[in-house]
């Protein structure tokens, strides 16, 4: 099995959950607190759809750890580790920061111009280009049915950077040890996602920033144990048998955490690597415009709700105008500006470093 060649099959699975990220975010947008009255009376609960964004970010995460950590044994130094991460998280993000500033903001403020650029929360926005998060612009989507928030999406962003930090560090100590060590991480990776379950009432603070950073750190291990899961005997059964566990348990709303912790990354892993097609190769361009997708669907979302009169409105509208713009722009921002922006930064890179 070659782990280096680009999976189109993740690919398009990235793709998917940036859709199930518009369409998890587009009931509270849509409607605010009346969401979950909503839900239930149309029997979406039976589905768990308000959930669907936890497990979209949870693909992400886990697909995160598990590529993270194979660059981390490369052996790179900590300054071209950090810079390619860096080099691939920000610029985009950078752009969709000063586009909400100087188009949505301008556009959708309800303060005359001079009174939004005069205001320091204007400015403070921008802190969000180096992931200090910042949720409101003045006066803008303040008549919104859910609240101002421009970009709520954005707050996984910091989360996936420390543990891109967490990945290196755990590599640097625990690099070429022995299966016990190795024996240990799984045991202690069972107590950490029992404990985050049993203890979430507890710990609600953390609780958001932790789900996506254990579905990262089951990355690492998969990644870790790839040679180990390719051998399993009859994997096809433990793959069906992933998918009847989470259609049974997800719906359940108190194990759905569990039911994506267990089944999906399996999934992933049997779908990405022990499934003999790469049935996606055609559709590759979407799953590379995912992660515009990811940062640009919540300020769309938002500014459906605004020209539809604040909300609240049909929450179908929303996501199938959503997805159609959310899926025209980033195509555009990923041919026109990030593929530049990779091929600069890889040039970039191979100068600083080539000797």
């Amino acid at each position: 099995m070659n782990f280096n060649t680009k999976n189109y099959n993740y690919n398009f699975i990235r793709f998917i959950a940036a859709l199930m990220v518009i369409i998890s975010h587009s009931f509270a947008l849509s409607l605010g607190a009346s969401s979950q009255h909503y839900i239930d009376s149309h029997h979406l609960n039976l589905i768990n759809i308000n959930t669907w964004g936890f497990l979209a970010v949870a693909v992400f995460f886990f697909g995160s750890g598990f590529y993270i950590a194979k660059s981390c044994e490369r052996n790179e130094s900590f300054l071209v580790f950090l810079l390619k991460r860096l080099f691939k998280l920000l610029p985009m993000l950078i752009l969709v920061v000063l586009i909400s500033i100087f188009i949505i903001g301008p556009v959708f403020t309800t303060l005359p111009l001079k009174d939004y650029f005069s205001n320091i929360l204007t400015w403070k926005y921008l802190l969000n280009g180096i992931l200090i998060l910042q949720h409101n612009l003045p006066g803008v989507f303040t008549n919104n049915v859910y609240m101002p928030t421009v970009n709520g999406a954005l707050w996984t962003l910091p989360v996936e950077f420390l543990c891109y930090l967490f990945c290196y560090i755990f590599y640097k100590i625990f690099k070429n040890k022995d299966n016990i060590v190795n024996r240990i991480m799984l045991v202690l990776s069972v107590i950490v996602i029992l404990g985050a379950f049993l203890l979430q009432s507890h710990i609600s603070s953390l609780y958001d920033a932790l789900c996506p950073a254990i579905s990262f750190w089951l990355g690492i291990q998969y990644w870790i144990n790839r040679e180990h899961l390719l051998n399993i005997k009859k994997p096809q059964v433990l793959f069906i048998a992933s998918i009847i566990l989470f259609v049974l348990v997800f719906p359940v709303k108190s194990l759905s955490a569990l039911a994506v912790w267990i089944c999906v990354p399996y999934f992933m892993f049997y779908v990405m690597f022990i499934s003999k097609h790469q049935h996606f190769q055609k559709a590759e361009i979407l799953g590379d415009c995912s992660y515009c997708m990811y940062l640009i669907g919540f300020p769309i979302q938002q500014s459906i709700v605004y020209v539809m009169g604040g909300g609240p409105i049909n929450p179908f509208i929303n996501i199938i105008t959503a997805v159609v713009i959310d899926i025209a722009l980033a195509l555009l921002m990923h041919i026109f500006i990030e593929r530049r922006v990779e091929n600069l930064t890889r040039n970039i890179l191979k100068k600083w470093f080539r000797h």
